[in-house]
């Protein structure tokens, strides 16, 4: 301020954040897994062709507990939907823990070798499945990590909430 003693300073409040610099939740129905907050050792590779992604992108490293990604959505309405997942396994089954909104599924969601290639290589083993989830109108958190008792050698493409 530049009115009162010169010795008296004045502290001005701290910046407001301001709504742009806060990230929005992303849209559903679908998003590449390597656009999701990864945690753990997951990162993010494009090697390894057949990936969906953009520029081929999926996310690696997920073999080992602590691994995860999350995806942050808004519904536009409450209700059951269809969580499916596009991976690749070599050529053997995976599992990994299911968490919407802070709640684990009670079951892991299966990431099986349902081609049944005996093919270990990983370009020609990507697959779809799906697991039953409840969503609430507004935000929500789909998290699909790597957990004590999970076999989580597997590649993640994208994700998608159908009705």
């Amino acid at each position: 301020s530049t009115e009162g003693p010169a010795d008296k300073v004045e502290e001005t409040g701290k910046p407001e954040k301001k709504p742009e610099d806060t990230p929005k939740p992303v849209e559903l129905p679908k998003q590449d897994a390597a656009t999701l907050t990864l945690g753990g050792p997951a990162t993010v590779d494009r090697s390894i062709e057949g990936a969906e992604g953009v520029n081929g992108t999926y996310v690696t490293g997920f073999n080992q507990v602590g691994s995860s990604v999350t995806w942050r959505a808004d519904m536009k309405s409450e209700g059951s939907y269809r969580l499916s997942v596009r991976y690749a396994v070599p050529a053997k089954d995976a599992n990994a823990t299911l968490t919407v909104n802070g709640k684990t599924n009670s079951q892991p969601i299966g990431l099986k070798n349902f081609i049944k290639s005996s093919d270990p290589a990983w370009e020609k083993n990507w697959q779809t499945t799906w697991a039953p989830v409840d969503l609430k109108k507004g935000e929500n958190e789909i998290k699909i990590s790597c957990e004590d008792g999970n076999q989580c050698d597997v590649l993640l493409d994208w994700l998608e909430v159908t009705p």
